[in-house]
Formats: C-alpha cells, sequence, structure tokens
C-alpha cells in the first residue's frame, strides 16, 4: 500500500468517526428522555443511607420534620412520606 492510498484511509476513518459521533448526538437528542434512569422514594432514601448521607444529616442536629422538608425539596417528594420513613 503506498503512502497516498493510507492517508485517504486514515482521512476516511477520521470522516466515519465524525458521522458516527454527530449520528450518536442526534439519536441522544431524540431519546434522550429514554436513557434516563428513575428511582422511588424508598431506593433513593436507601441510597442517601449507603452513601452515608443521612449520618452527615443526622450530625446536623435537625429535627425529623426539618429532615424531612430538606429531603423532600431535594428529591422532590412529599415531606409526609419521607417523616414516615425517617421515623420508621
Amino acid at each position: 500500500m503506498n503512502v497516498l492510498q493510507t492517508l485517504k484511509d486514515m482521512h476516511l476513518q477520521q470522516d466515519l468517526r465524525e458521522l458516527s459521533d454527530r449520528l450518536e448526538a442526534v439519536e441522544n437528542k431524540i431519546n434522550k428522555t429514554a436513557k434516563k434512569e428513575y428511582t422511588t422514594k424508598g431506593q433513593q432514601i436507601l441510597l442517601l443511607h449507603h452513601l452515608g448521607l443521612l449520618d452527615k444529616l443526622n450530625d446536623l442536629k435537625l429535627n425529623t420534620s426539618q429532615k424531612a422538608k430538606l429531603l423532600s425539596v431535594l428529591l422532590n417528594v412529599s415531606q409526609d412520606n419521607i417523616r414516615k420513613d425517617l421515623s420508621e
């Protein structure tokens, strides 16, 4: 294979990679909601617990109602439901 052919092949491969990247970007825009993963409130609380963030929240010396208010804003769920989960 000569140098000219090698350069053409390299250029073609680069063009194909760029085309593939553009296609992937378009697909991500169109299908972005399909790739989103959702968690339940219980899963969110469990994740916070396993990450040690609930312990850090306890270090703030907040009462249960205040913790529930903070978590309800962060997790976008009902404060009453969070309060029940915290008291269990």
